[in-house]
């Protein structure tokens, strides 16, 4: 699976002439900081986004939380997205570590 892009990589990777192809974006087109922090806001996990890079912005850190991540697994042990990890009572402090981990 290719990773998806938040907004700075792609950027980055455009600016130095890289072919992204039809690599995809963290979120999906016309989503905007706006509407990414009320997502945040009402999913409950300002604490979760505040521990994000300082390079994100609340787009970023959105197509984070709806991103499986590799490191946290559901249920039937395929990776989950963070939503869905707090939604089965997983551990906010592991997906902290996550993203001080990036």
């Amino acid at each position: 699976m290719v990773e998806p892009l938040n907004r700075a990589e792609r950027a980055a990777l455009e600016e130095l002439g890289v072919d992204i192809g039809e690599r995809p974006s963290k979120v999906g087109e016309g989503q905007g900081i706006d509407e990414a922090k009320r997502a945040i806001e009402e999913a409950g996990v300002q604490d979760i986004a505040a521990a994000a890079p300082a390079s994100w912005d609340e787009v970023d850190v959105w197509g984070f939380l709806t991103t499986p991540q590799p490191d946290l697994e559901g249920p039937d042990g395929v990776p989950t997205t963070p939503l869905d990890w707090f939604r089965s009572n997983g551990e906010r402090e592991l997906v902290i570590q996550l993203l001080k981990e990036i």
